[in-house]
């Protein structure tokens, strides 16, 4: 019963990914809206990608807990990498970008923890 209450979580965290793919996630949730994605995870194996669209002003605010294991964070619009980096350890930050259309790109080796991002404000 315990397999499929985790299966069942893990579903349902897959379709709340709007736009958004990814390898493997282990027991977690995310929530997306028009300007902010999250996702909480026991453990985020393998790539998750977001695409984002940044207004005129706006930045990307990033928040990153980890309890163990490393993500590898990518921030690009196809031409330039405003972000790139491999986190370990709790990060709070703020990247400028112009406006435009952006993929974040996550790899987690392992890594339990969680992420935020928000563009939708100033």
């Amino acid at each position: 019963m315990n397999n499929i209450v985790k299966f069942a979580t893990l579903c349902l965290a897959s379709f709340a990914m709007v736009g958004c793919s990814t390898n493997m996630v282990i027991g977690g949730v995310s929530t997306s809206t028009k300007t902010t994605v999250s996702c909480q995870y026991i453990k985020l194996k393998g790539e998750a990608s977001h695409w984002i669209n940044v207004e005129e002003g706006n930045v990307i605010k990033v928040e990153i807990t980890t309890k163990s294991g490393m993500l590898d964070v990518t921030i690009t619009d196809g031409k330039e990498t405003p972000y790139e980096g491999h986190i370990d350890n709790d990060m709070n930050f703020t990247v400028n970008v112009d406006p435009g259309h952006y993929t974040i790109k996550l790899y987690g080796h392992d890594h339990s923890g969680s992420y935020k991002f928000d563009w939708g404000s100033k």
